[in-house]
């Protein structure tokens, strides 16, 4: 091995040892004590309410040797692959293979820290800075406010990791013309999109883009003036541009099997509608986010809340903090005396500055752009501040070699390496202080301890069926925020996340093989979250200790929807609701009841009468009725061409076999009607009755149906995910042309 190459080693393994040592320690509170990692939002934890939970089943499904497709437990059923955060195709969740749970749900926090600063001190040493400026942006940008913020969001960490490296090769591939390179980049680009995070692996392709295009440009030699008469000029841009969207595809054509199942979900989701100018502010930079440059709690802390805390006085502090370490700023503001010195340090700096406006969302003169096709679907423009960090931690790690290995006065320039080193080791200190105990733990086996209400519930249940009998947690929100402010935020005791779960918020019966009759996911079906939002909205709630006032119709909607536990902050008086527990909080003004819903429909029932309704609208006001009787009428979206039948007394409906993908029943009618099932209609579920597939009714506005004739028969539900199926073959045929590409090239 050549002085050079050695050199190069030891500074590498010298990276690796500093980064490793700085993550185990900034973790410690977490890897020392087996914990479980927890950090809040408001209104709950993303953590803790959805990426724990759906990791655990994640979990299951990995060591029962299959994929994680859908949750019957979640929601009342919910395409939980098609969703995409659960990273189901992630390489590093194959350490769920490995190792426990809790500590690959830890490892999950550390490892994009860690991988993010190695993959920025790849990029930084492409573009030729020396070993303590790259070690300086390395850390710079691991431990930055949009990472370390970001901890409970997974899929957003785990997208973070790939920008360095993809502008990594675009910039070697620019200085070498390997096609090889190119081939690596469109690998980076498939494990991007699937990391989880789709809007952000899109912002990032974008930004890579535009870099790859400014440097074809700006590196080829054609004279200008000859360039624009002859088209040259245009001649090039149109390479790169082709090369750019071949690389792309080719990576997207690599996580199809990905891709593919999260479009489906998108496009019966509620995010098919453009998100409001009101919604987008909450995550949208105000002028005072700019003091967090210097000041990272200048206006909240989440973690420490005051004795005083107005929610929602500013937008989502995660979603727009700007802390890089002071000293990061301060040298990235300096960096602006380089331009024009560098073609680099010059992208950087009008990116830094474009990305900073777009993060102001509609709070500025160009909102107009929101109001784009492309931008009109970004519900957080605060995102934008990943690419304003990456930015300015690259401008300021190239006047950090500036400053001290080219314009130090002579007689301390012997002094360089120490001055450099106390500079890395003051921002060290900085982002420490700034991230250290903004996340919190807590033991994983009191995490692991059910609560009370939950070991009550697994006594009191009469079923064997884990996905019936689901439980409704009504205004755990509030209760989260009761709680959250009674303690001033988690940092000095992050036990609220304990008190907190005894409200079982969604997706946490995952962890303890309850059914749920919401779920809580980025991407909800439409329909269900308009069934969700039809529960809520009957019951009103002013004060915790106040009785709340219940609409009429909300015990017939919790009883088509198998829903026979309703648990709740507030108390409840309702005719059919009967409080059957109660768990006392350490909090004045906070405790939950648990309710049992009388005569709660089963989870697979039979109905004689269908009714045809046509619009969302007629069906929602028939269902909160207080008169509407579910046991004898099903609302359908197409004409009843079937016809109704006096009564279904008598008929029986038996469960032969009860899995997550696969339902078998045995069904016995005195008379033609309708079964319905109380879970998620959903396209990719196909039917077989008597071994014939049969179309199945979309029912009761977001549940299933299939019509029988009298007499005796099997019914089989069966899930069947053709997008995931055709993403898989174009994901095979991709890698082949990938590999096929790669050894053509080495060769």
């Amino acid at each position: 091995m050549s002085p050079r190459n050695m050199k190069r080693l030891k500074e590498l393994l010298l990276v690796l040892l500093i980064l490793g040592v700085g993550n185990f320690l900034f973790f410690s509170k977490v890897l020392t004590s087996c914990g479980v990692f927890v950090a809040g939002d408001y209104g709950g934890s993303d953590f803790t309410d959805f990426f724990l939970s759906v990791k655990y089943f994640l979990n299951q499904s990995f060591q029962e040797k299959k994929l994680p497709l859908w949750s019957a437990q979640m929601g009342g059923g919910f395409p939980l692959l098609d969703e995409g955060q659960v990273q189901a195709f992630f390489p590093l969740n194959l350490l769920f293979l490995i190792f426990p749970f809790y500590f690959v749900s830890s490892l999950s926090f550390l490892l994009p820290v860690f991988l993010s600063g190695l993959s920025f001190y790849f990029f930084l040493r492409t573009l030729k800075l020396g070993f303590l400026s790259c070690l300086f942006g390395a850390i710079a940008y691991s431990f930055s406010a949009p990472l370390i913020l970001h901890l409970k969001h997974p899929p957003i960490t785990s997208t973070i990791i790939f920008l360095p490296l993809e502008l990594a090769l675009i910039f070697r591939f620019l200085e070498t013309k390997k096609g090889q390179i190119l081939v690596l980049l469109s690998l980076f680009m498939g494990l991007k999109f699937l990391a989880g995070s789709p809007q952000l692996a899109i912002l990032f392709t974008l930004f890579s883009g535009c870099f790859f295009l400014f440097l074809g440009l700006v590196n080829s030699t054609f004279p200008r003036k000859k360039a624009l008469i002859h088209g040259e000029l245009l001649k090039t841009l149109f390479r790169l541009i082709l090369s750019f969207l071949l690389v792309s595809l080719l990576g997207m054509a690599l996580a199809s099997l990905q891709l593919f199942p999260t479009f489906s979900l998108l496009l019966i989701s509620e995010r098919t509608q453009s998100f409001s100018f009101e919604e987008m502010k909450k995550f949208s930079l105000i002028a005072k986010s700019l003091t967090t440059f210097l000041i990272p709690y200048s206006l909240e802390n989440p973690a420490r809340l005051p004795a005083y805390f107005e929610l929602g006085k500013y937008p989502f502090f995660w979603e727009t903090n700007l802390y890089v370490g002071v000293l990061t700023f301060i040298f990235g503001v300096f960096g602006f005396l380089l331009l024009g010195k560098n073609k680099v340090i010059s992208f950087f700096l009008f990116s830094f500055l474009i990305t900073l406006l777009l993060a102001f969302g509609p709070n500025t003169p160009a909102g107009f752009l929101f109001r784009l096709p492309f931008f009109k679907g970004f519900r957080v423009p605060g995102r934008f501040l990943t690419l304003s960090c990456f930015s300015l931690v690259t401008v300021s790690s190239f006047f950090f070699e500036f400053l001290f290995y080219q314009q130090l006065p002579k007689f301390i320039k012997s002094w360089a390496k120490i001055l450099a080193v106390l500079a890395i080791s003051a921002l060290v200190l900085d982002l420490f202080y700034f991230g250290f105990n903004y996340n919190s733990a807590v033991l994983a086996e009191d995490f692991e301890k059910p609560p009370k209400a939950v070991s009550f519930l697994k006594e009191a249940r009469k079923t064997e069926d884990p996905f019936s009998e689901r439980v409704f947690s009504y205004n755990y929100v509030r209760a989260y925020n009761f709680i959250l402010i009674y303690n001033r935020g988690w940092q000095k005791n992050p036990e609220v996340f304990l008190s907190y779960q005894e409200m079982l918020p969604p997706n946490s019966n995952l962890l303890y093989n309850l059914s749920s009759t919401i779920p809580y996911a980025g991407m909800r079906i439409g329909r269900s979250l308009i069934l969700n939002q039809l529960l809520f909205d009957s019951v009103f709630a002013r004060y915790l200790q106040e009785p709340a006032s219940v609409h009429p119709g909300l015990v017939n909607l919790l009883k088509l929807s198998n829903t026979k536990y309703f648990l709740s902050p507030v108390p409840i008086k309702a005719k059919g609701l009967k409080q059957i527990f109660a768990v006392r909080s350490p909090y004045r003004d906070l405790n939950y009841k648990l309710y049992q819903v009388e005569n709660v429909l089963p989870r697979v029932f039979i109905v004689p009468k269908a009714k045809y309704l046509d619009s969302l609208q007629a069906i929602q006001q028939e269902l909160i009725k207080e008169n509407f009787d579910p046991k004898t009428w099903v609302f359908i979206e197409e004409p009843n061409r079937w016809g109704n039948s006096d009564s279904t007394f008598g008929s029986q409906v038996e469960i032969i076999k009860n899995e997550d993908e696969n339902l078998s029943l045995k069904a016995d009618l005195v008379d033609k009607g309708f079964l319905v099932l109380a879970d998620t209609f959903h396209q990719n579920w196909k039917a077989k009755v008597d071994g014939k597939e049969t179309k199945i009714l979309r029912a009761n506005l977001n549940f299933r149906a299939i019509p029988l004739s009298a007499g005796q028969h099997t019914v089989e539900f069966f899930y069947d995910p053709q997008p995931l199926k055709t993403g898989a073959k174009i994901s095979l045929v991709a890698f082949i042309i990938w590999l096929g590409l790669f050894l053509l090239m080495i060769i």
